[in-house]
């Protein structure tokens, strides 16, 4: 358990260089020393919502759980019942660093990057704590939910589970927006115009 830290650090950047390579960034360092670790990457496409990606993905992406789920398919079935094991293995793991790298992460305190030793603030502060929040919590019910709606009903079950978020978003925008309606006739009524 002394190597955990090395490990869920190696993860994180991993993650990191698999978001980079999703977004056809070219990953040109790659540096885990320690408890701390750093990814450089070049090129690309994607922006403002490529970066974020990239920088947020190791508190959303469940890296190996995903290479699992991907894997699974080309397996005979029995090897369902223990690789499903391993794969609820892969998925307990991103939950638990990914809270406890969340936590240590939360914070405006600067830190000697691992590749020259500048000082830098965590992917968290860099993008802002609200943005983050927002971003984090969205992005992770929707990777996860994939991955979980893969699990139940095979890659199938993707499609159903996506009308059902569409449905419940479109719900929840409708309910925001009569809010907003009744807020900004009370406001009216009571400023009197």
């Amino acid at each position: 358990f002394r190597r955990i830290p090395f490990i869920e650090t190696f993860e994180h950047e991993l993650t990191h260089a698999v978001a980079a390579l999703l977004f056809f960034r070219r990953v040109t360092g790659f540096r885990v020393r320690g408890g701390s670790g750093a990814v450089q990457h070049v090129g690309g496409f994607g922006g403002r919502l490529g970066d974020d990606f990239i920088g947020l993905a190791p508190y959303v992406l469940p890296t190996f759980t995903v290479v699992s789920v991907l894997v699974r398919p080309l397996l005979g079935p029995a090897w369902f019942p223990w690789f499903d094991a391993w794969i609820g293995f892969t998925f307990g793991y991103h939950l638990w660093s990914m809270l406890n790298e969340t936590r240590q992460a939360w914070t405006r305190r600067a830190f000697p990057s691992a590749t020259d030793g500048e000082v830098t603030q965590s992917d968290i502060a860099r993008r802002g704590f609200i943005y983050s929040f927002i971003y984090i919590v969205t992005v992770t019910i929707s990777i996860h939910g994939v991955v979980l709606a893969i699990l139940a009903n095979g890659y199938s079950g993707v499609p159903p589970w996506a009308r059902e978020v569409w449905d419940m978003t479109q719900v929840f925008a409708v309910a925001v927006w009569d809010q907003a309606v009744v807020v900004a006739d009370w406001a009216r009524k009571s400023l009197g115009r």
